[in-house]
């Protein structure tokens, strides 16, 4: 097809953009969700219409540049449909010292049918520690629980 205010047009149609999977483009260059360019632009219109899999990886990104607190406010626009938004929620409140929230949301996802003793949930678990790396997180058991 070729480029111009029609093709521009239907590749920016909401629907279009709600459905659109962008973990090729993330996979590529994760980085770029945070600089200023084509893809950005692209990127934070899939959020806007509530496209699942860039509101995990906004809210990924976000808690390894912002915070956690601030990739939770993301990612709980994706509990408890998500799997892998539900996970990280849980896990971050855990780094949070906030055991009663992740056990509410450990429960969201149990009641999803997940079942957190399973082997798939440590391959989610993976999954997550994996993407968190690629967005440069720091390393493990660097946060710090107020008393």
């Amino acid at each position: 097809m070729r480029a111009g205010i029609r093709g521009y047009e239907l590749v920016h149609d909401p629907s279009i953009l709600k459905r659109y999977n962008d973990t090729p483009m993330v996979n590529e260059s994760p980085c770029q969700i945070g600089n200023i360019s084509n893809f950005q632009n692209f990127f934070l219109k899939c959020i806007d219409v509530g496209n699942i899999v860039a509101v995990y990886y906004e809210g990924l990104h976000r808690s390894t540049t912002l915070g956690v607190e601030e990739g939770i406010n993301v990612l709980e626009r994706n509990v408890p449909t998500h799997v892998l938004s539900t996970l990280a929620v849980g896990i971050f409140y855990l780094c949070l010292g906030k055991e009663m929230e992740a056990i509410t949301v450990f429960q969201q996802l149990a009641g999803n049918g997940v079942d957190l003793k399973s082997e798939a949930i440590f391959e989610i678990g993976d999954e997550l520690e994996t993407r968190l790396l690629s967005f440069h997180a720091s390393f493990l058991n660097t946060y710090t629980v107020e008393p």
